[in-house]
């Protein structure tokens, strides 16, 4: 169950092996589950009645718990000497809150916000408290120069099969009209048992020993703010922050856009939301190959344009196929950032403070995330409308801001790993289809040429 060319590396350790399978039997369960949820959390507060400012709240206020329990990982795991009890629990405390979740409903129009905020709250927090111990693990598992590609395909593979549980969780809800909400409760119970199974396959991973953290490299949160610990993972953690935050001033809005303004239905809302997933996952291995061999500064310095410009396509129409373009472009931009931010921190650590650089990066993109959407709620009752839509101006809002963040931390990424040389413009030439484009135009161009030049 390993991708093709990467049984070599591995084939004397039988546990890697089984490890590596089993990791791959979590993350399709756990894909499934925190796909539904994270997909439909902000439909279920549209269906619950919220407000912009209350959606912002709602979108913001799980994230800053989530991420401040980046802070207390790297303490558990050093007084347990271990990863995977946290990781354990973690599971079972998102069971627990999806559990929850099912209650809301039932709940009068008043408390539901506060119910709402609390279950989501606790279900984010469990989730992020985990990360910094699982990417330990995992790169503890993994030999160096590989992990791009191996993660590239362990997403590509666990995104395709959540991909039709999700359009089946919208052709459930569309089935229910409006105002109930057990389609809801059935896929948050659904999305409650397929994290069960992945806590099970976590429970029989195996986990390698974890090296000691020495003395001198138990860098604290303020120190590693400060510089003092290592400037690499400083300047990538304010880079994703600062690309965190200014997107997510307007994601949780891209949801209320369609549903309420545009009229949407759920199944045309998933489909949308499900050729940006596909798009990810097709090109995540290629992304994986050049982040292993080029860089993943380089990748993320080339997809920087396209981030920038996707809320700002988002103004100029609404038309259901205009927008599963810009779905397309989004899928190939975030395909490339997410993976290349997660594998730059995992080059830029060793292996024994690998843990506390993926928990401060997290908190850093955590709490950015988290105030943007509600500083988003709170812009959209004061912004002009742009095409009739108040939102397509945060859109607009959305795109100098990723501009100005990437402006003013990007150029400071530098490779920290060994790897071939090679320009950012001939790595664009290296992408899917540049290449075939080229020649069309020099030829083009060739022919346009020799039909100016010549006489008549």
């Amino acid at each position: 169950m390993v991708p093709r060319g990467w049984r070599a590396p591995w084939s004397a350790s039988r546990p890697i092996h089984r490890a590596l399978f089993f990791s791959l039997v979590d993350g399709l369960a756990a894909y499934a589950s925190i796909g539904v949820v994270e997909r439909f959390a902000v439909p279920y507060a549209i269906r619950l009645g919220f407000s912009d400012q209350q959606i912002g709240l709602f979108a913001g206020i799980p994230y800053v718990m989530a991420s401040l329990s980046n802070l207390v990982s790297p303490g558990i795991v050093a007084r347990t000497g271990r990863r995977k009890p946290l990781c354990l629990a973690a599971v079972f405390f998102q069971v627990f809150w999806l559990i929850c979740l099912l209650s809301i409903s039932g709940l009068r129009p008043g408390p539901r916000f506060y119910a709402a905020l609390i279950v989501f709250t606790m279900y984010a927090t469990f989730g992020q408290i985990q990360m910094g111990a699982w990417g330990s693990w995992m790169a503890d598992l993994l030999p160096d120069g590989s992990r791009s590609r191996y993660f590239g395909w362990r997403d590509q593979v666990t995104g395709f099969f959540a991909m039709p549980f999700a359009y089946f969780c919208a052709v459930l809800l569309d089935a229910y009209p409006a105002g109930r909400f057990m389609g809801f409760a059935i896929v948050f119970g659904m999305a409650a048992g397929f994290r069960a199974i992945s806590g099970l396959a976590v429970w029989v991973q195996y986990e390698p020993p974890m090296s000691e953290e020495p003395t001198s490299e138990q860098v604290s949160f303020l120190r590693y703010l400060s510089g003092g610990g290592n400037r690499d993972a400083l300047t990538a953690g304010l880079y994703f922050a600062a690309i965190i935050f200014a997107t997510r001033i307007c994601a949780p809005f891209f949801q209320v856009y369609m549903l309420r303004d545009l009229g949407m239905s759920y199944t045309r809302l998933t489909v949308l939301g499900l050729v940006a997933s596909v798009t990810h996952l097709v090109f995540i291995r290629f992304w994986g190959h050049l982040g292993d061999r080029f860089g993943n500064a380089k990748v993320l310095r080339v997809v920087w344009p396209g981030i920038v410009a996707i809320p700002a396509l988002w103004t100029i129409s609404g038309n259901f196929y205009y927008l599963a373009l810009l779905q397309f472009i989004a899928g190939i931009c975030w395909s490339a950032f997410f993976l290349a931010s997660w594998n730059y921190i995992l080059d830029a650590a060793v292996p024994e403070t690998r843990g506390r650089y993926i928990s401060y990066s997290l908190v850093l993109r955590g709490v950015a995330g988290a105030v943007s959407p509600f500083l988003g709620g709170l812009m959209l009752s004061h912004l002009p409308p742009l095409g009739g839509y108040e939102i397509r101006t945060l859109f607009a809002v959305s795109a100098g801001l990723r501009l100005f963040a990437g402006m003013l931390t990007l150029g400071r990424l530098r490779e920290v790993k060994p790897v071939s040389h090679l320009g950012v413009n001939q790595l664009i030439y290296a992408l899917p289809g540049i290449r075939p484009l080229t020649g069309m135009y020099r030829a083009f161009a060739r022919r346009f040429g020799q039909d100016n030049n010549a006489t008549p």
